[in-house]
């Protein structure tokens, strides 16, 4: 698979922008609000990118939950079922819209009610949870957009 150097830059640049609002969001507001690296990992896996970029997001979501958590391995917990069911979806389904949202759903959900709740012991309300919910589907649908809009700009050329 080629790809140009401006299309790497650009991809290498928004991970880290990406990286970057979610570490300030903590930071400044003591609470990740949209987890903009969980919804681009989810977009990722469903289009033709190189391997790098999926490998380099997943390393800034563990370096991300070290930096919130003090535990670098947490994201593991719901990234490895994320990727081994896009896999599968991606051999054996037709492509569709609705997986990278539905992935980017099932990865938040296990982030909250598994690795918050379970191992951190962190409670948070449900009000807040439906919100957060509610940006992580309109982020995913900004991210798959702009991913599609970008693919069919390299089919003209």
């Amino acid at each position: 698979m080629k790809y140009n150097l401006k299309n790497f830059f650009t991809f290498f640049t928004v991970i880290i922008v990406c990286f970057i609002i979610d570490i300030s969001q903590f930071f400044l507001f003591s609470a990740l609000f949209i987890p903009l690296l969980l919804c681009l990992y989810c977009t990722l896996l469903f289009y033709n990118v190189p391997i790098t970029f999926l490998v380099i997001t997943a390393f800034l979501q563990n370096l991300e939950a070290f930096c919130f958590y003090n535990n670098a391995f947490l994201p593991f917990i719901y990234l490895t079922p994320i990727t081994i069911t896009s896999y599968v979806i991606k051999k054996n389904l037709y492509r569709s819209f609705l997986y990278p949202l539905l992935l980017a759903i099932m990865g938040f959900i296990l982030s909250v009610f598994i690795v918050e709740r379970l191992i951190l012991g962190i409670i948070k309300e449900m009000d807040y949870t439906y919100i957060q919910l509610c940006a992580i589907i309109l982020v995913e649908i900004c991210f798959s957009l702009t991913i599609k809009y970008w693919s069919m700009q390299d089919n003209h050329a």
